[in-house]
């Protein structure tokens, strides 16, 4: 598809298309990954006249890519300076660098690299990569695992990172062996130790060990990408956080506030996951605020409003602070943001 310019112009023509029917606020291109061949046609695919027309119209409209942490990688299938021109954003995928594809213990999202370690197979010195390559560092996005990656130990006595060991077997949810989602990984109940080079946690459950991210290495993240003037943070993915608030003291969604609550710069008032055993490793309580949306809907199914077309955005008649979001022909009623008005120009 990227390999002439009559197909890059004919996806770029298609993505558009589909992004303003539907009113999305632009496109995320996930190829992983571009190897050397189809380096130089991946920039040209970004810089195609369509998405250069997009921007054009409306700098409302976003170009994001989902990019590679691996060094080799990037010099591989990226011409970076290129790219920077066309994109909005890149989400750098800083996570799954170790697993259980490796027949050893390791930390599947650490900040930093371990003791000895010259892989920079970490969060910062991918970030710093790509920024010492010409992406400016405002555009560079830190990826957010909500998950993590987990062994079962050769020997249980042996429990540091770097352990022998081999897959975990699948969770009751996910059933992906290796992995697990933080849901299930905060309330195994286990002894949660705090790698402080790492800046990340683990968990160890008889002979389980699970690498992961919680509050307490989120925020150390934040602070971390806000001193190194980095863009912002996004997660993989919203459905493994603790979405129905079963570690968090009821509290939803824990992992995605952290990063929004970090990034604010707001404080922190519980401790990750509750039903952790901390053992003697219990590190300082660390405060967060659970913020409200400031999107809200109302009740959808009173209400007298008929669909222009069965999917998109639509002004409230009655109320310029509203709008209706229709799915199938069904109107949702929603809230603008706290002091924004709905925009016919740019509908929303």
């Amino acid at each position: 598809m990227a390999s002439n310019e009559e197909n890059r112009k004919k996806f770029a023509k298609s993505a558009i298309d589909f992004i303003n029917k539907y009113y999305f606020d632009g496109i995320d291109i996930d190829w992983e990954y571009p190897e050397s061949g189809d380096k130089e046609n991946f920039a040209k695919l970004l810089k195609a006249s369509f998405f250069v027309d997009l921007k054009a119209v409306s700098n409302k409209k976003l170009v994001t890519i989902a990019t590679a942490s691996d060094s080799v990688k990037i010099n591989a299938g990226y011409d970076v300076s290129e790219i920077a021109k066309s994109v909005d954003f890149v989400n750098v995928m800083t996570y799954d660098f170790h697993g259980s594809w490796e027949q050893k213990t390791g930390q599947n999202s650490p900040l930093f690299a371990p003791s000895g370690d010259s892989t920079k197979f970490n969060t910062a010195d991918a970030m710093k990569y790509w920024a010492e390559n010409g992406m400016p560092s405002e555009k560079l996005i830190v990826g957010i695992a909500t998950y993590g990656r987990g062994w079962i130990l050769n020997d249980p006595n042996d429990t540091k990172c770097g352990a022998p060991g081999s897959a975990a077997p699948g969770r009751q949810y996910t059933n992906a062996a290796g992995m697990a989602a933080y849901y299930e990984i905060c309330k195994m109940d286990g002894i949660r130790k705090w790698d402080d080079t790492q800046k990340v946690p683990y968990i160890l459950k008889d002979n389980l060990w699970y690498g992961y991210d919680d509050i307490q290495s989120i925020n150390g993240k934040m602070n971390w990408l806000k001193e190194n003037g980095f863009g912002g943070a996004f997660i993989w993915a919203l459905d493994m956080d603790d979405f129905k608030g079963i570690c968090s003291d009821g509290k939803k969604y824990p992992l995605l506030n952290a990063i929004k609550n970090g990034l604010e710069g707001k404080e922190i008032t519980t401790i990750p996951s509750k039903p952790e055993n901390t053992g003697e490793t219990k590190p300082p309580k660390i405060k967060t605020t659970t913020p409200k949306s400031d999107i809200t809907i109302s009740d959808n199914n009173k209400n007298d409003f008929a669909c222009p077309s069965s999917n998109g955005l639509f002004r409230d008649p009655k109320n310029c602070s509203k709008f209706y979001q229709c799915s199938n022909g069904t109107p949702f009623s929603m809230n603008c943001p706290t002091g924004l008005n709905w925009n016919d120009n740019i509908k929303y």
